[in-house]
């Protein structure tokens, strides 16, 4: 399966990893499960992890990535982890995602998405 997506550390955040090759198809279904999860368990969080994929990331991919904000509840904190190679991105997709009243910021290290996915959460 070319992407995976598990719900993180008792639903603080839903993570979806893609890897290798995707179709547009593939990465619907990725984004069609994700918007499922989000909606089953309640989670206000997402990180989305495309840092192994290959082959993406021509500006019509990036266009069509971003059309999958309209799946994603309104309200839902998005971290976003790209290949450093296409952080050229990052400023369209956190204006595209805010005008969808998305809190997206984009990554290239999954340590510090991570962080700042969840820096507004309390440690009980």
């Amino acid at each position: 399966m070319p992407f995976s997506v598990t719900v993180m550390n008792r639903v603080a955040y839903i993570l979806i990893e893609y890897e290798g090759r995707l179709t547009r198809d593939e990465l619907e279904g990725g984004q069609l499960c994700t918007a499922e999860q989000l909606k089953a368990y309640g989670s206000g969080k997402l990180l989305i992890d495309f840092a192994a994929m290959r082959g993406r990331g021509s500006s019509e991919d990036i266009y069509f990535f971003a059309e999958s904000f309209k799946a994603v509840p309104p309200r839902v904190k998005i971290g976003l982890i790209v290949p450093k190679k296409q952080q050229w991105c990052a400023e369209f997709l956190e204006r595209l995602a805010s005008n969808r009243d998305l809190h997206l910021a984009v990554f290239v290290c999954h340590e510090a998405a991570r962080n700042w996915l969840l820096e507004d959460t309390r440690a009980d």
